[in-house]
């Protein structure tokens, strides 16, 4: 409901009032405008103003349709204040207090809840006395600080790309606080930080947080995105010092290692990065099928383009030797996206050329294949890595080439079954393709034409529920138990915790 009137280039709100769910906000009072067919300014920017907003329990959602910063919110705000000065140079009296919210900024994927906030307005500055706020069941947010709008000197009066204009600073305290971009890193920390306003590189202001903090937990991963891709652009910067007593695992397809240390972390407009010299605790690297044990050395992240920390570390793998385990000493160097791997025996006996035979070919064939030496070497199984490195290359190939979505190719020696005679041992081949998003089809049967066929179908029924069915025709051979044809039936459920 409303009660205007317009004299003088002056509009009184006798009354305004907007009833939400049940609670009313009102605003009285006079504001300078001019309405005249040929005004030049609409809001006279240097005349006086005079408001009392009286807002009681209004639903904070309206703050993510108001704000583009805000991707999220709820809970109840109330406002009690009065304005005067003029529309320029507003000034404020008065009381906000902000209970049982939900924010999350845009862009990122922490939610803060239950905030609750109490602040007071004086001319023109808020301070907020008392924030608290919780993030799941161990995570807790508190913290105060100022914010003044107008009053202040020229130069310091600059355009705003993100966050309030004027000048700000808010000290927050975390404890067991997780951020996470849900690609590349995941950390729990406790902390102190400041959020004031800083500068991007054009001279506009933009949120800027920096700090100290202690790592309780947390996992960072090879950024294998593409550069080229459009990044969504965080609306603050960040440059925080964390302390790593331990509990950071740097994980790959390849690792997974415990590090400690002191990492920065920092966003200033080109992406999220990661830098410092980490120290391997413990963990696990494989070559091949070996695992490389007893690391030591350090993790370097000094790249200014992802995260993709520079290795200096050191291990041990082993491999059958007759009656005893061949000790093979490793060393990593390069970057984690691209190792440098070398390989040393500790008792000076074999070179590294043969070391690499050992974990190999070796592993397959010969005297670290666990197998008898004496037996003899075919032809099928001597190639076995190079098929297997041919095979993986050209399933990829074929996948990539869009007119079907898996290709599976198998030897006769991996498979169990019976492969053709020739350099490359094709033992079952496979093709799979989605009808539509949650159907499935494939197939897969013998190179040679003869053993099982096989037909499958999935169907995904919810995202926890796929019913999986499959056809097998096979050649029926005097004396065996298994049938010519055999369907199976299997729901399989997925659980998440």
């Amino acid at each position: 409901g409303a009660d205007l009137a317009y004299a003088l280039r002056i509009l009184r709100i006798n009354r305004f009032d907007v009833n939400q769910g049940g609670s009313v906000s009102s605003i009285t009072g006079e504001v300078p405008m001019d309405l005249s067919f040929f005004g030049k300014e609409r809001v006279l920017r240097d005349r006086p103003l005079k408001l009392t907003v009286r807002v009681t329990d209004a639903d904070f959602k309206l703050a993510a349709l108001l704000s583009p910063y805000i991707a999220e919110s709820g809970g109840k705000v109330s406002v009690m204040a009065g304005v005067s000065g003029t529309p320029r140079t507003p000034a404020m009296q008065g009381t906000v207090r902000l209970r049982d919210a939900r924010v999350r900024l845009a862009g990122r994927e922490e939610i803060v809840e239950k905030v609750e906030l109490e602040g007071a307005f004086d001319q023109n500055q808020l301070t907020v006395n008392r924030m608290s706020g919780t993030q799941g069941t161990k995570g807790k947010i508190t913290g105060s600080g100022t914010w003044q709008w107008s009053g202040l000197p020229r130069e310091q009066m600059v355009p705003a790309v993100a966050g309030p204009a004027g000048q700000y600073k808010f000290l927050v305290k975390a404890v067991n606080f997780t951020v996470t971009d849900r690609e590349t890193y995941l950390m729990q920390l406790t902390g102190d930080f400041t959020i004031a306003n800083g500068k991007t590189e054009d001279g506009r202001q933009i949120p800027f947080i920096t700090g100290t903090a202690v790592l309780a937990k947390g996992n960072l991963t090879l950024d294998l995105a593409a550069r080229d891709r459009e990044e969504i652009a965080l609306p603050f910067y960040y440059d925080i010092s964390v302390e790593v007593p331990g509990g950071l695992f740097y994980r790959t397809v390849d690792s997974e290692v415990e590090l400690q240390g002191t990492l920065r972390l920092l966003n200033k407009g080109e992406g999220n990065l990661a830098l410092g010299t980490m120290t391997v605790r413990k963990g696990r690297y494989y070559l091949f099928t070996r695992e490389i044990r007893n690391l030591s050395g350090d993790f370097i992240f000094n790249s200014l383009d992802r995260t993709d920390p520079e290795l200096a570390v050191d291990g041990e793998t082993t491999v059958p030797k007759g009656n005893e385990q061949l000790v093979i000493k490793v060393s990593l160097t390069g970057r984690a996206s691209r190792p440098v791997v070398h390989l040393w025996d500790p008792n000076n006996v074999l070179s590294e050329a043969e070391l690499w035979k050992a974990l190999t070919y070796g592993q397959f064939v010969g005297e670290y294949s666990g197998q008898d030496p004496s037996a003899p070497i075919t032809s099928g199984v001597s190639d076995l890595v190079i098929q297997g490195y041919l095979f993986r290359n050209a399933e990829r190939w074929l996948t990539q080439s869009g007119w079907i979505d898996t290709f599976n190719l198998r030897t006769g020696s991996r498979s169990g079954d019976k492969g053709t005679a020739g350099p490359l041992d094709v033992g079952v081949v496979g093709a799979g393709k989605y009808v539509t998003r949650d159907l499935y089809l494939n197939y897969s049967r013998e190179f040679s034409g003869q053993g099982e066929k096989r037909v499958g179908a999935e169907y995904r029924v919810t995202r926890h529920l796929l019913l999986k069915g499959e056809r097998t025709e096979r050649q029926v051979v005097q004396g065996s138990k298994l049938p010519g044809e055999e369907y199976n039936l299997d729901l399989k459920v997925r659980l998440e915790y």
